[in-house]
């Protein structure tokens, strides 16, 4: 089994999740290492996931803060992952492992901003966006920026557009969102799979 682009899942929260992810061969696990994360609360609850998980690496998801990791838990994370481009240098002397940068835009044009970031510290570049419409204008702007930079998408297309979007632009693969445990062992995670299906090889 494997898929056919690389994927990340984020703000992992749950077992179930991880687990899922690491069957259908993900890449990347992300867990949140903000303010008001239940790692950071109680790192325990971290390894109570990962101890059950081979192959996906993990990736640490900070917020401004740059909340430290404890020792025993800093060589799990293989990578780092910010929202803020101005900390790219600092996160990159304080954790010294590879950086991904997750942006959210609202409109095709805001990428012309993120082609001018210099990005020599980052790896991967997560597009989010809210955006309903996937149009010619964003598959033209994406398409001029993954020639700078590696990108995972995270937009709010169907499921279905998954095969154009991989076919017409070229992206390395995308980042989806935890799904919500409802209570222990059960989740909500039909996006989750119907993506992961649709990206699945033959």
């Amino acid at each position: 089994m494997a898929l056919r682009t690389r994927v990340k899942i984020n703000n992992i929260t749950n077992l179930h999740d991880a687990r899922y992810g690491a069957g259908m061969t993900v890449d990347l696990l992300g867990f949140s290492w903000k303010k008001d994360s239940m790692y950071v609360q109680n790192p325990d609850k971290l390894y109570e996931i990962i101890q059950w998980i081979t192959g996906p690496s993990f990736v640490a998801e900070l917020d401004e803060n740059l909340l430290p990791i404890p020792s025993q838990y800093q060589n799990f994370f293989e990578y780092v992952q910010t929202d803020d481009e101005t900390m790219l240098e600092r996160i990159s002397s304080q954790y010294l492992k590879p950086i991904i940068l997750e942006k959210t835009v609202a409109l095709p044009a805001h990428l012309e901003y993120l082609a001018e970031i210099p990005l020599e510290n980052v790896e991967m570049l997560i597009l989010k966006a809210s955006a309903p419409l996937w149009n010619q204008a964003w598959k033209k702007s994406i398409s001029d920026l993954a020639c700078h930079i590696p990108i995972l998408l995270n937009f709010n297309y169907n499921a279905s557009q998954i095969a154009e979007i991989t076919q017409e632009i070229p992206i390395v693969g995308f980042a989806i969102d935890g799904s919500t445990e409802i209570r222990t062992g059960i989740n909500e995670i039909d996006r989750l799979a119907e993506i992961l299906e649709i990206l699945e090889e033959e």
